[in-house]
């Protein structure tokens, strides 16, 4: 829906990617935050609900969609609007933060991440998290 909105304000088409989907969680699909964080063990990134995908996984995934957006679209500037466990998996990895690491830093729902692969191929970050889109709304 998000993508859908601002395509139609800026007039582009929208490429449904999907392996920008959320980290499946099998047989917890449905089921509360709480419910999964309690049944999944804390740290284990190879662990995989039935059914499911792991934290590996996840990552491995995301990254390698984003290579691929990025190699299509060479000197584009790309939008692509996903989950947040998708953007902390792709961002954990830019940054050079391991998996299993407990993050120090947010992405809100409808906050900005700027993201740039060089010609090398190599990613950075330009921004993250960004809220400022919003600061009429907080008013």
């Amino acid at each position: 829906r998000t993508a859908a909105l601002m395509a139609s304000a800026g007039h582009h088409d929208v490429t449904a990617e999907p392996l920008l989907r959320e980290r499946g969680y099998g047989v917890f699909e449905g089921r509360s935050r709480d419910e999964v964080q309690q049944a999944i063990p804390t740290g284990d990134i190879d662990f995989a609900p039935p059914g499911g995908e792991s934290q590996r996984q996840l990552h491995h995934r995301v990254v390698a969609a984003f290579d691929a957006i990025a190699s299509r679209h060479p000197g584009e500037r790309v939008v692509a609007v996903s989950h947040g466990g998708v953007l902390i998996a792709f961002a954990k990895h830019v940054l050079g933060l391991p998996q299993d690491v407990p993050r120090r830093f947010h992405i809100h729902n409808t906050s900005l991440s700027l993201f740039e692969r060089d010609d090398a191929g190599e990613w950075s970050v330009r921004t993250l998290g960004d809220l400022a889109h919003l600061e009429d709304w907080r008013a």
